[in-house]
């Protein structure tokens, strides 16, 4: 993918520690009100909602185990639920992290009169 997006891929490599912290990360961003879903509400999306579950495992890293549990089916279709597009809208955590901005936009400050100097001389 970095081949075909030269510096516009960030990596992101699954693993236990790495989930963790995305959990913890997605948290943050939906308890500050910071995530908005799009309109309207993938119905599949919160059939995956429903179904995921989340354990603290009580040791200093609080290591966040989450997901849909393997066999899950929708109660409505019988079909396997699969947190794909959880963890899809959990990678904005990761996009929380970087640093953005913009190399084609600089500042630019636009010298004029100052308008009150001038209700000053008009006596105002």
């Amino acid at each position: 993918m970095e081949a075909a997006f030269p510096g516009r891929v960030v990596p992101f490599t699954f693993n236990g520690a790495t989930k963790s912290k995305l959990g913890w990360g997605f948290l943050a961003i939906i308890e500050t009100s910071r995530y908005r879903e799009y309109a309207p509400f993938d119905p599949g999306l919160r059939v995956q909602l429903n179904a995921c579950q989340m354990e603290i495992v009580p040791e200093p890293e609080m290591r966040m185990h989450w997901g849909v549990p393997e066999g899950n089916r929708d109660p409505a279709t019988g079909e396997r639920v699969h947190d794909d597009l959880i963890l899809s809208a959990a990678l904005v955590g990761v996009l929380d992290e970087q640093a953005w901005f913009s190399s084609s936009t600089w500042a630019t400050i636009i010298r004029t009169a100052d308008p009150l100097g001038q209700m000053d001389r008009e006596g105002y």
